[in-house]
């Protein structure tokens, strides 16, 4: 779906797949980790060293895999910022990315870093007095105490780079993502033209 959006300066790019996910699935473990190693962290995720560094498409790009804690109603995310006229580039470089994911996997020592990045906020944001708020307040809700959150790290310490692979291929499938672009694509188009 494409999205006209006359004279603003920054288009964005968003990509979805819904999931029938919930965070008891025996998969989610390995799926967190494998879309925190294809959107997440910083710099170290398979988009940014893709889009951002090595195309120069986007400043701004990440995503992620989540599941609930009660429905089964997750997703795949992923998004970007680009310049309008980077429109079919960024896609096409998305399309390659998850593809080479979804073919070749991912490597033990992505995995490692991956487990690292991932729950270490996890374990700072506990030690601040209002994501810990946060953390006990929604544990109040879905029937949940502290230890559920150590169970689920000890789970992600515990994943394997093999059940990462298996389990993004048995969840995500580029025909069913949803993409949309927004941004004053029209307006690219003429700057071009002579």
């Amino acid at each position: 779906m494409t999205i006209e959006s006359p004279d603003k300066a920054n288009a964005i790019f968003v990509a979805q797949q819904n999931l029938s996910l919930r965070d008891d699935n025996p998969d989610y473990e390995s799926l967190v980790l494998g879309g925190y190693m294809i959107g997440g962290g910083l710099m170290n995720s398979r988009l940014a060293k893709r889009i951002r560094e090595q195309d120069g498409l986007s400043y701004r790009v990440g995503g992620g895999i989540n599941g609930h804690p009660i429905d089964e109603s997750g997703s795949f995310l992923a998004f970007a910022t680009h310049a309008p006229e980077d429109a079919e580039a960024l896609e096409a470089a998305f399309n390659e990315e998850i593809q080479r994911v979804l073919d070749d996997g991912f490597l033990p020592e992505e995995l490692e870093v991956a487990k690292e990045g991932y729950l270490q906020p996890r374990q700072l944001n506990r030690a601040q007095d209002p994501s810990l708020v946060r953390v006990l307040t929604q544990g109040l809700y879905f029937d949940r105490d502290p230890s559920w959150d150590a169970d689920f790290e000890d789970r992600i310490e515990a994943v394997t780079v093999e059940q990462v692979n298996a389990a993004v291929r048995r969840h995500l499938d580029l025909s069913k993502m949803t993409i949309v672009r927004a941004g004053d694509f029209e307006g690219a188009k003429a700057k071009v033209i002579p």
